[in-house]
């Protein structure tokens, strides 16, 4: 069954910080070939860290996305749900530049997606 997926995107210049936060999280390396894997709280997350989602993008959600976080990094997540998503990102992207990218149609700016996150409890980008 596949869950559930949203991409990080930071500055290039932020790349190895963010990195080394994820790491720091107690993330796993796996042999899979696609995700490594973090446990945290209960809630199990699948990171992708090679960078490579970012060949996924058009070039118009690019040039949206370096508007925000110039030479952008990309970070594929997949989650188990939204609550558990949120709590990971509360972790993340608080107090960063960058941009969410659902997944669902929207870019979203890491302020404003945490601004949501605590003002819109029920939030979900999903539906």
């Amino acid at each position: 069954m596949s869950r559930p997926t949203l991409v990080l995107l930071v500055p290039g210049s932020e790349r190895e910080r963010f990195l080394s936060d994820i790491r720091a999280l107690g993330l796993v390396e796996r042999p899979d070939p696609f995700f490594d894997l973090l446990e945290l709280g209960g809630n199990t997350y699948g990171f992708a860290l090679s960078g490579r989602v970012i060949e996924d993008f058009e070039p118009e959600e690019l040039e949206e996305v370096a508007r925000v976080a110039s030479d952008p990094y990309a970070v594929l997540v997949e989650y188990e749900n939204a609550e558990a998503a949120k709590v990971l990102l509360g972790m993340l992207i608080r107090d960063r530049t960058g941009v969410v990218d659902t997944n669902y149609g929207e870019l979203i700016e890491f302020s404003e997606f945490v601004r949501r996150m605590e003002g819109e409890p029920e939030w979900d980008w999903r539906t």
